[in-house]
């Protein structure tokens, strides 16, 4: 199994990541990719994989709900920052709509640059589009990159959409949670080679540890989700999701 999104370098993994990182590692997971917020997030995250070097894998990018962070310098380092060997894409990007709309413009500034940025380096990008899947695709429209819709929770239709413009999703546990049937119902219909899993951790725990901590050893509950909801043993959506990931990552 691999972890496609988790965010490690969070203050709730500061007083036991080693013991996270292990049993991680006792479940099977063969790396985990980190996705940064912002610059800190990720110089944290490159701190990490010098103590767990090949296990971990880091994304470079600014988070939408860091807009403020963001500066003219901010495209300089990150510029800078992206030749480092780890690195296998620009996020966690994109557009959230959903806890503020009044910078609208600012986020999408930062997206754009951005993907400009994932452009010119050849990498794909990690986008965050709560409540902006439509806004995300008409501004990616202008790149020729490839991309996840990560920890996707939009509509069948939208979903559709996103795997017919050639970008992939990912779903997390919360496809468990008892008001998600609709998630159920596109991972039952959409192709293996579409999509693949993530924990979001610490957040967006599976319904069977709803209230803990979310961390990488719980995607195994994920996946034995989703192998009930598409009807096909582990082992085979352990190798189609592994697939899809070091394909769209090049790993």
């Amino acid at each position: 199994m691999i972890d496609s999104h988790c965010h490690i370098d969070d203050d709730k993994f500061k007083n036991d990541l080693s013991t996270v990182i292990k049993s991680a590692q006792s479940e099977g997971i063969q790396f985990i990719i980190a996705p940064a917020q912002n610059l800190d997030s990720f110089m944290k995250i490159t701190e990490i994989q010098k103590t767990y070097p090949n296990f971990i894998y880091s994304a470079i990018g600014f988070h939408p709900s860091d807009v403020a962070e963001f500066n003219k310098d901010s495209m300089k380092t990150m510029s800078s920052l992206i030749t480092g060997t780890n690195i296998v894409a620009v996020g966690e990007i994109g557009l959230d709509l959903y806890w503020q709309q009044d910078n609208r413009n600012l986020q999408q500034s930062m997206f754009e640059e951005q993907l400009q940025l994932a452009q010119e380096f050849t990498l794909p990008v990690i986008v965050h589009s709560r409540n902006a899947v439509l806004d995300c695709i008409e501004i990616l429209k202008n790149y020729s990159i490839s991309g996840v819709f990560h920890c996707y929770s939009d509509s069948k239709e939208n979903a559709k959409l996103i795997i017919d413009k050639g970008y992939s999703i990912s779903f997390t546990g919360n496809i468990t949670y008892p008001k998600a049937e609709n998630l159920r119902e596109i991972i039952r219909t959409i192709p293996l080679d579409s999509f693949f899993l993530e924990t979001d951790a610490p957040y967006m725990s599976p319904q069977i540890k709803r209230g803990k901590r979310n961390e990488p050893a719980f995607i195994k509950f994920i996946y034995d989700f989703v192998c009930g909801l598409k009807n096909i043993d582990r082992e085979e959506l352990i190798s189609s999701c592994e697939k899809n990931i070091r394909r769209l990552f090049n790993l």
